[in-house]
């Protein structure tokens, strides 16, 4: 999205915000279907976002005047390389292009496992393990490469298990489904789990309106970051509403509140830690392999130990290539 002009838009009064009713008077016709409205405490407090059939926009919270719009050049280079990085790019061929990157990641956890094993000293002597931790100066280029690759490797290598292994689960749908079904097995056998059902009210009058919904939804939930309001449907008796405590991909942080449409009464609140296990490992799971699920410090660290892996090949290969040259001869 087109942030241009967002960030100058005051943070409106609770009397100066429009309510849902007033906002989705204002939305153009042009901008298509409205399916949800998202506020947020923090960050561009001053702006709604409107998810429509065409994408997301931002308004103006006091005015309902568009502030930010869906940036189609920016949403096409970053959909590339999505595409580049889960299926290779291969566009309709992208089973094939998901297997391929599938079968890469598990060879990398592979690599990752047996390194660690190799990696392993012979004995504990401070010397010893001096050589595998921490970078040494002096080195020919031989012994550098290897150097920098076990230190590299050690200190990288458990973050770098959790990103190949969920990397798999992602590439693989039955991996994931088998972890899935092997923690609710496991939730099963320690007692039963409670199931996400409501009373769904015969009423489908406005009652409260929407803002007065927004308002329950609000005291509700408090710490809020993020609270999203999905459009009902005329005949629907209940309104949800996601709760983002977290930095939108932390989802042990979110939360779905359901409130009956006419008298705001709370049918049911879900908060991660309710959800089945095998649910909330699935969830986490895309989040923990970028590295969101633990904030911008999780992110840090994915980016810094993928870099790594990128100087493992580097130091990697030339010590593969050598060894390779001494079979050939021997």
């Amino acid at each position: 999205v087109d942030m241009r002009g967002v960030g100058d838009v005051r943070a409106p009064t609770p009397d100066e915000r429009l309510s849902p009713g007033e906002l989705l008077n204002a939305v153009p016709d042009s901008l298509g279907d409205v399916r949800s409205l998202a506020w947020r405490s923090v960050h561009h407090a001053g702006v709604v976002e409107v998810g429509t059939s065409e994408g997301a926009w931002f308004m103006d919270a006091r005015s309902g005047e568009v502030v930010g719009s869906p940036d189609s050049s920016i949403r096409a280079f970053f959909g590339s390389v999505t595409g580049l990085h889960r299926w290779l790019g291969a566009g309709e061929s992208r089973s094939l292009g998901r297997t391929v990157t599938g079968v890469c990641n598990a060879a990398f956890l592979f690599m990752l496992l047996s390194g660690l094993i190799l990696w392993w000293p012979r004995n504990w002597k401070r010397t010893a393990v001096r050589g595998v931790v921490m970078f040494r100066r002096g080195l020919s280029r031989r012994a550098r490469n290897f150097n920098r690759h076990n230190v590299l490797g050690i200190w990288s290598v458990v973050p770098l298990i959790v990103i190949a292994a969920t990397g798999v689960m992602l590439s693989f749908p039955t991996a994931g489904d088998a972890v899935f079904a092997a923690y609710n097995r496991v939730a099963a056998d320690s007692g039963p789990s409670t199931p996400r059902t409501f009373r769904t009210p015969a009423d489908t009058s406005e009652g409260m309106g929407l803002g007065g919904l927004l308002r329950v939804a609000e005291g509700h939930a408090n710490g809020w970051r993020r609270i999203t309001m999905t459009l009902p449907h005329a005949d629907t008796g209940h309104v949800v509403f996601g709760v983002d405590r977290g930095t939108g991909g932390q989802p042990q942080k979110q939360a779905e509140l359901v409130l009956a449409r006419g008298s705001g009464e709370v049918l049911a609140f879900t908060p991660f830690e309710r959800e089945s296990p095998g649910t909330r490992f699935f969830e986490m799971i895309r989040y923990v392999h970028t590295g969101e699920a633990l904030g911008a410090a999780g992110q840090l660290v994915a980016g810094l130990v993928s870099l790594a892996a990128i100087f493992l090949v580097w130091t990697g290969l030339p010590m593969a290539w050598l060894r390779a040259i001494r079979a050939l001869r021997s």
